[in-house]
């Protein structure tokens, strides 16, 4: 009954080029079909130069080319269109239409606000639960799939590569992108509102907090984010209840003493580092110092990264010491005694920077978990005073109100928008030139919207230009999910590309796994791809991160497309390579090997003065590579001077990477 996440957006404008400005009444009245269900007619045979290799520039998602520099802007000649954003809750008529009832569930991480809110909707009829992660979605699906209520719920689970429907399902879970703003949803939940001051993803919390017409619309997440939900709801002429909560178990945070080195650590310990590099690093030391130590970090497939989980919330495994980056942030429900930052910055892909104080509450929230052996929680940081004083300050700092939420358009305001553009101009134009345009020339309200970022999303739009597709293809390529500063995945990016134009020209009739993957060791045109056995070094366990991408990609338009015929064994193989990225991070750690380094053995427990090899990093600080007794000394290294270190994060946002996925339209 909640419908819509089957199928793909197809042709949304009239098959004549419209005229005249774009305003929402227009936009929202327009009808939404979705996927594939016959083949697109043929078209004819055109003269095309077919896709060109394109230089650096273009590859770091500027719309420039090597050869002829940066295209001029069409900004100035499609101003006209009146490109009027200052209203966004006018764009959801339906919502608007609704007397809603809307309650905030506003405290900080382990406080029971999500469970409250889950109540009301397993006491509904049906309803929709969105979270920020596919991992977050999925154990809800299970919660509610397994929950004792009367009648019987039953769930639907929706993200970008997962769609499960029973047949009359009254309830969804999904990534928050992919909730269907569907008027018959009695109770909505949307989870870490938060993130709707994403710079990246932020759209779609806002999309979904001001677009879904259900009767009821639970938000939890940071107190923060209060005041600006609050606001939004005054817009629409709509009030906000709230219930605050507290801390269901207490949380001390160590401003006085700090974890000198490794081996003071213990079971329930989770040390938190910033680079794939110093996970590997910590988790070898660790585990030559007697421990055995899971890991977990962004890179990691979602499959993994739950075995990861599993491993070290059972007792009997033996897994005692957790390693992870901030992606424990959210997504996972770990039994974590003390979280240990090993450091208190980060490089957020242009600075170093000190991490917010909504950042450091989020993370060392993390420690205690109610209800568990670890119920009272402490955050300590691998340092000296001087940094465990630091680490008190951020976590006490005030919350700093949101101040801004994000908007991208949907693809209805950008295909409607591209049909104008060559109608007035009277040519056919560059996709991404257009694109380029619109975000010139779009206005917002700036007292509380900000346009997101897609640097991913441009690069894609950069990279097909040339690739005969229907315009409804070029939007659903541009929001695949990947990393596109990784250049195999933007070839494979192309190369999906190229096989879609072909089928759309009637030359081929599907579309198979990327030939690319090849590289990586597999060979796409076996039943069975992979027969490399486990990874036994962190190249090869990279290599198969970096397939798993691809492979993640290729499902994600494979439930978009009935073309996509190699979905079965996409699959199968994405879970064949998660198999082997848990057994080689298994053997990586028998092994006591990174980065192509042997750690040494550990010669005995009084024995602390081995000799070791330190290197300089770019910033400074002492680090060691290559021996497990470096990592038992004095952490010494300075905090780095950074300009504005106080700063919030909305003023220093860092450079995420995000990813524009699972995108429904209005």
């Amino acid at each position: 009954m909640w419908g819509g996440c089957t199928t793909r957006i197809c042709g949304c404008v009239s098959a004549g080029r419209p005229t005249g400005s774009i305003v929402a009444s227009q936009i929202a009245s327009q009808s939404v079909r979705w996927r594939h269900n016959q083949r697109r007619p043929r078209s004819k045979k055109q003269n095309r130069a077919g896709p060109r290799r394109r230089g650096n520039a273009l590859a770091q998602g500027g719309f420039e080319t090597a050869k002829h520099g940066r295209t001029k802007s069409l900004a100035p000649e499609l101003a006209q269109f009146g490109l009027d954003f200052t209203d966004i809750q006018d764009l959801f008529p339906a919502a608007r239409q609704n007397k809603r009832r809307v309650i905030g569930h506003f405290g900080p991480t382990n406080s029971g606000k999500t469970h409250t809110a889950i109540k009301a909707l397993l006491n509904a009829e049906c309803g929709a639960y969105c979270g920020p992660l596919r991992l977050l979605a999925c154990e809800m699906y299970e919660k509610m799939s397994a929950s004792n209520s009367t009648p019987q719920r039953i769930c639907a689970l929706a993200t970008g590569q997962q769609l499960i429907e029973p047949d009359n399902s009254t309830h969804l879970s999904c990534t928050v992108e992919m909730l269907s703003l569907n008027p018959q949803h009695e109770v909505v939940v949307i989870d870490e509102i938060q993130k709707i001051a994403d710079p990246e993803r932020g759209w779609a919390w806002t999309r979904a907090l001001l677009g879904s017409p259900a009767r009821e619309v639970h938000v939890c997440g940071d107190p923060a984010a209060e005041p600006l939900v609050r606001d939004l709801l005054d817009a629409c002429g709509e009030n906000l209840e709230v219930q605050r909560y507290e801390r269901l178990s207490p949380l001390s945070v160590d401003g006085v003493s700090a974890v000198q080195n490794i081996t003071f650590l213990r079971p329930g310990d989770c040390v938190i580092a910033f680079s794939r590099s110093k996970l590997y690093d910590l988790k070898a030391a660790i585990e030559q110092n007697g421990q055995k130590c899971c890991i977990v970090y962004g890179g990691l497939p979602p499959h993994a990264r739950r075995e990861q989980a599993r491993l070290f919330n059972d007792p009997d495994s033996g897994y005692d010491i957790l390693v992870a980056t901030d992606a424990i942030g959210m997504g996972l429900n770990l039994n974590i005694g003390r979280v240990i930052f090993s450091g208190l910055e980060k490089f957020n892909g242009t600075e170093v920077v000190f991490l917010p104080s909504a950042d450091v509450k989020q993370i060392a929230g993390r420690a205690g978990r109610f209800g568990t052996k670890y119920a009272n929680g402490r955050s300590l940081v691998l340092g000296d005073q001087r940094s465990a004083a630091e680490l008190s300050r951020r976590f006490h700092a005030p919350i700093v109100p949101l101040k801004k939420a994000g908007f991208f358009p949907t693809d209805r305001v950008l295909m409607q928008f591209v049909h104008q553009a060559e109608a007035r101009l009277d040519r056919k134009l560059k996709f991404s030139h257009v694109i380029n345009a619109f975000i010139e020339s779009l206005r917002l309200d700036g007292d509380r919207f900000f346009l997101c970022r897609n640097a991913d999303w441009h690069t894609i739009a950069a990279l097909i230009d040339d690739i005969e597709l229907a315009l409804e293809d070029r939007l659903t390529l541009c929001k695949t999910p990947g990393k596109m500063t990784n250049d195999r995945e933007r070839r494979a990016v192309l190369d999906i590309a190229q096989q879609l134009s072909e089928v759309y020209q009637g030359r081929r009739t599907t579309v198979l796994l990327p030939t690319l993957l090849n590289e990586l060791g597999l060979d796409v045109q076996l039943a069975n791809p992979y027969t490399g056995g486990t990874p036994r070094d962190k190249g090869k366990l990279a290599d198969l991160e970096n397939a798993c991408r691809m492979i993640d990609l290729y499902i994600w338009l494979g439930n978009r497309y009935e073309c996509f015929t190699d979905l079965e064994k996409a699959e199968q193989l994405y879970l064949t390579l998660t198999d082997h990225i848990d057994h080689g991070l298994a053997d990586l750690s028998k092994r006591g090997e990174v980065q192509g380094t042997k750690f040494p053995k550990r010669r005995s427990s009084n024995n602390t003065h081995t000799t070791h090899k330190r290197s300089t990093s770019k910033r400074g600080s002492q680090q060691t590579h290559g021996d497990v007794n470096g990592l038992k000394t004095k952490f010494k290294a300075p905090l780095p001077k950074i300009q504005g270190a106080d700063c919030t994060q909305d003023d220093k946002p860092g450079n995420w990477v995000g990813k524009l996925r699972d995108w429904v339209g209005l």
